[in-house]
């Protein structure tokens, strides 16, 4: 193949390759301020699991941070009336409440909720620490945080994915109080002892999705990752604004990291090109790029590649500190964890309803023999 020709794809591949670079690392800048105004969904007791509002402090976040004296910054906020809605979450509180709602359901959105839940959790307190780091670092090991990040975050989420499988069994115990009444939430109450046919019932199920378990555990892989993947991007789809509050988002983030960045991304730029002219069309061809990055660095040609832009609204920076977030349920609750009995798969108190089915039984074997 010519030289010249392996040459053009090489430059090709190294401009698209800095360009995704820089984007990565302008992705993982947004999601700590994303992080920082405590927005993300970490509360399985309020919206968008239930109805209920959290209350959460409203801040501006820092962003593009000089390195002056007194450091300056421009303003994020992120209103949360404007990103309460969680597309995924949204739909599976909607069915749930449902008067008709399924058990069976129930228990695979239970597992889907459970691990939305955890990756947020877990992303709002990486991306918080994150946050407290200067603003080029986070932008120069974006990509391999953020490859780190995912890999530790599956791992996490297959881990959790098996105990959710067991502990959300606790759905086959339960029946819904206010299946068929129109316009009344599902209320699920955990069946007992005296339901012999429904714990029966319960029970089976328990084997049959052991057994169902082992058959699906390389298939769920993919799920497991889907919805770590929606999790971890979702993070960037959340709308701001600026101090003068006027609407942004994540691609107008990504044009100012192109834009005050700029200086940053030629010299890197320079240097593959560089590294690059020498390997393949040897040191001749080497010495003529060095010699006109040169020129162009120093200004003597004329060009504005390696002239730096500043922020233009800049303010004196404000706290890193995240915001505060309260969320105290006022409506119905939903099965899960805090509001089970600590019974058998979540099911009522054992013991009492042992007690209760041998009265029962007694009863019936009075009846019998009269």
């Amino acid at each position: 193949m010519d030289p010249i020709f392996t040459y053009i794809i090489v430059l090709f591949h190294i401009i698209l390759g800095v360009i995704f670079y820089f984007f990565i690392g302008g992705l993982m800048l947004y999601g700590t301020k994303v992080a920082q105004s405590n927005i993300l969904p970490t509360d399985g007791n309020c919206m968008p699991y239930t109805y209920d509002k959290p209350e959460i402090q409203e801040i501006y976040t820092n962003i593009f941070t000089t390195f002056t004296n007194p450091k300056l910054s421009e303003k994020l906020k992120f209103p949360y009336d404007k990103n309460s809605s969680n597309s995924l979450l949204d739909l599976i509180r909607n069915y749930k409440y449902e008067p008709n709602s399924n058990f069976l359901v129930n228990y695979i959105l239970a597992i889907i909720e459970a691990l939305l839940e955890f990756d947020y959790q877990f992303l709002n307190v990486i991306f918080k620490y994150l946050n407290y780091l200067p603003e080029p670092l986070i932008i120069a090991i974006g990509l391999p945080l953020l490859l780190t990040i995912k890999w530790w975050l599956w791992l996490f989420n297959a881990i959790y994915f098996i105990y959710l499988w067991f502990s959300k069994m606790s759905w086959f115990f339960k029946t819904n109080e206010n299946e068929g009444k129109k316009n009344k939430p599902s209320v699920w109450k955990d069946v007992d002892c005296e339901s012999i046919f429904s714990y029966i019932g319960g029970l089976l199920l328990v084997l049959v999705f052991f057994i169902l378990f082992w058959i699906i555990l390389i298939p769920s892989e993919w799920w497991i990752t889907i919805l770590m993947l929606y999790s971890f991007y979702s993070v960037f789809t959340y709308s701001s604004e600026d101090k003068s509050g006027k609407p942004t988002n994540v691609l107008g983030i990504l044009l100012k990291v192109f834009k005050y960045y700029k200086e940053a991304i030629f010299i890197v730029l320079s240097i593959s090109i560089a590294s690059s002219t020498m390997s393949i069309l040897g040191v001749s061809y080497f010495i003529c790029v060095v010699l006109a990055l040169l020129l162009m660095g120093f200004g003597l040609i004329t060009t504005n590649m390696f002239i730096s832009i500043k922020p233009d609204d800049l303010t004196p920076v404000v706290p890193f500190t995240q915001a505060i977030k309260k969320c105290i349920p006022k409506e119905f609750e939903t099965p899960n964890e805090n509001n089970q009995k600590g019974g058998f798969f979540g099911g009522s108190n054992i013991k009492k309803d042992l007690k209760r089915l041998t009265k029962t039984l007694g009863k019936f074997n009075l009846k019998i023999s009269n």
